[in-house]
């Protein structure tokens, strides 16, 4: 029966061919015996099924949909991530936020060099540093 559909088919392409030479595309389209014997066999494939494998195949679908979401979710969280990285970046960048930082830097090193000189001279600084700091 395929071979007779494909003779038909390419009779019918060959003679609107000749018809319509004008138009670029045909009316009917080739017909492949071959591709037609796998679709049939997939569909048969298909409407044979089980109802465990249908169910198990809306499970697997319906799993896949989950893990879909919830990798949107992780990217979408990554991306928010990013920017306020990127944020803080551009903030840390600034002139007011480098004259703060070597404010705190300076300060830092200030308490340093008296917790290493009351070390030295078994006194406690004058700043205030605790023994529990130290």
């Amino acid at each position: 029966v395929e071979d007779l559909k494909e003779r038909y088919y390419n009779i019918q392409y060959r003679l609107d061919k000749l018809r319509d030479s004008e138009s670029e595309k045909p009316k009917h389209p080739l017909y492949d015996s071959e591709h037609e014997a796998v679709r049939k066999e997939q569909l048969e494939k298909l409407y044979s099924r089980t109802r465990d494998e249908v169910e198990e195949e809306e499970y697997l679908v319906e799993e896949l949909r989950k893990i879909e979401i919830r990798r949107k979710e992780r990217e979408k969280k990554q991306q928010d991530l990013q920017r306020l990285i990127q944020a803080a970046d551009q903030l840390s960048d600034s002139p007011a936020a480098l004259t703060n930082k070597k404010k705190k830097v300076s300060t830092s090193k200030k308490k340093e060099e008296e917790t290493k000189s009351w070390r030295l001279q078994d006194k406690p600084p004058a700043s205030g540093v605790s023994l529990e700091k130290c």
